[in-house]
């Protein structure tokens, strides 16, 4: 099960903690966790986003083990695991 959203400050997602990278507005969050049922265990979790505003996760898709993310920030750069895009 794959999640996605947005958080302000700080998330965290079993043993991990997202800080968001600015000092107001929110980051995006992704997460996997091992299934649905109330005994789900978080595998993993990333952020995204820019360093000012609000960052939305729109849509998530998951394609064999690709995981494809649509959303918007705000600011003039928004850093994507090692990819930094310019608005």
């Amino acid at each position: 099960v794959y999640v996605a959203g947005n958080y302000g400050y700080t998330a965290t997602f079993g043993a991990v903690t997202l800080q968001s990278q600015g000092s107001s507005g929110s980051d995006v969050f992704i997460t996997k966790l091992t299934d649905a049922s109330t005994s789900a265990s978080f595998i993993w979790a990333q952020r995204a986003g820019g360093t000012t505003g609000f960052d939305f996760a729109r849509a998530l898709l998951i394609r064999g083990s690709n995981v494809y993310v649509a959303g918007d920030f705000y600011g003039v750069t928004g850093t994507f695991g090692s990819l930094t895009l310019a608005n």
